[in-house]
């Protein structure tokens, strides 16, 4: 007769063949699940950093404009809608970004009534037609935003009629003789508060026909021919990260002791994928989706290039150029076009 084998001698059970089944499912599930969320996580950043950045460059908008317009920033600014490509609860999106007329993710909101101050009585002075500043509010236009608890800005706006526009965006062509723009007060003949020691005759430290020693004249600072001179001709600091290599970091340098004026920025892929946004200096300068070359007319914002380094970002579109990698052995160009028509091309190889 003989001997039936034991357990341990059979093999694997139907029911234990069944369990590890089950507990391999189990896990390829989670590792699934922890990838989608790793990927929304990073495109929910990505949007939330996208629409801090437009209401920052919306914030600055408005200061340099009360330097301009106080008597009609709050009817140019008021109930502005910005579009952002967030998402909502029904999950759509806004899919063109920029500040329009239209609908939009989120809305300025610009308050001159006293009510809405703690203490108010400096608002108002006695007998004055308009207010001495505005309370400025930014927040989401609708409560079934993804953000709607996590953007808000809230900020004062002074009346600087009469006062030095943001550096770089008037520059002072004729400080000489009558104080200029950004001149100084009184300019001139007195050389004014930013006019300088020597005013009238040498047009000042910070305006004047020489575009001065801060820059922002149409005319670049002695020893430079144009102000395209002043930027080095080689990027510095080029780095690429993201999951995907599609977050490229670059600095440009100016090599003068000025700010230079800046007018239009562009950026072009000659080779690799596309990209979908470029920001200077911390301002968003684009952000109207995949594109391979953009050029963006910035001279209503008073952009200038510090001395020094100044960072430029742009984020690639996922999945675009060799292996889904943008920036994988591309060519990226960035043209600076100054104020006084001059550009200079940074070439960066990757």
């Amino acid at each position: 007769m003989r001997n039936r084998p034991t357990c341990n001698e059979r093999g694997i059970s139907s029911l234990e063949m069944l369990a590890a089944g089950a507990l391999l499912a189990v896990g390829i599930t989670g590792a699934a699940a922890t990838v989608i969320y790793q990927r929304n996580l990073q495109a929910s950043t990505k949007r939330l950093w996208t629409a801090t950045a437009q209401a920052t460059a919306e914030l600055e908008q408005i200061r340099s404009a009360s330097t301009q317009r106080w008597s009609s920033l709050r009817a140019d600014f008021d109930g502005t809608q910005i579009q952002t490509k967030l998402r909502y609860a029904n999950r759509t999106k806004i899919q063109t970004a920029g500040t329009t007329a239209a609908s939009g993710d989120l809305t300025v909101s610009i308050l001159g009534d006293n009510a809405t101050l703690s203490d108010a009585a400096e608002m108002w002075p006695t007998g004055a037609t308009a207010p001495a500043f505005y309370a400025i509010d930014i927040g989401v236009a609708s409560a079934d935003n993804e953000f709607g608890r996590s953007i808000r800005f809230q900020t004062y706006v002074a009346d600087r009629s009469g006062t030095a526009a943001p550096r770089g965006s008037g520059g002072g062509t004729t400080a000489g003789g009558t104080g200029g723009t950004t001149g100084g007060t009184t300019g001139g003949t007195t050389g004014g508060t930013t006019g300088g020691t020597t005013g009238g005759t040498t047009g000042g430290t910070t305006g004047g026909t020489t575009g001065g020693t801060t820059g922002g004249g149409t005319t670049p600072p002695p020893g430079y021919a144009e102000w395209a001179d002043v930027l080095a001709k080689d990027a510095t600091g080029v780095t690429v990260a993201g999951a995907q290599s599609e977050n490229l970091h670059l600095s440009l340098t100016n090599e003068s002791p000025g700010d230079a004026p800046v007018i239009e920025v562009k950026v072009k892929m000659k080779k690799g994928g596309s990209f979908e946004s470029f920001a200077l200096g911390g301002m968003t300068i684009y952000d109207g989706g995949p594109s391979t070359d953009t050029k963006v007319d910035v001279s209503g914002l008073g952009l200038t290039l510090p001395p020094g380094p100044t960072d430029v970002s742009v984020n690639g579109e996922p999945g675009s150029g060799n292996n889904g990698r943008p920036f994988d052995k591309a060519e990226v160009q960035v043209e600076v076009k100054f104020l006084d028509g001059s550009k200079q091309k940074i070439k960066v190889k990757l």
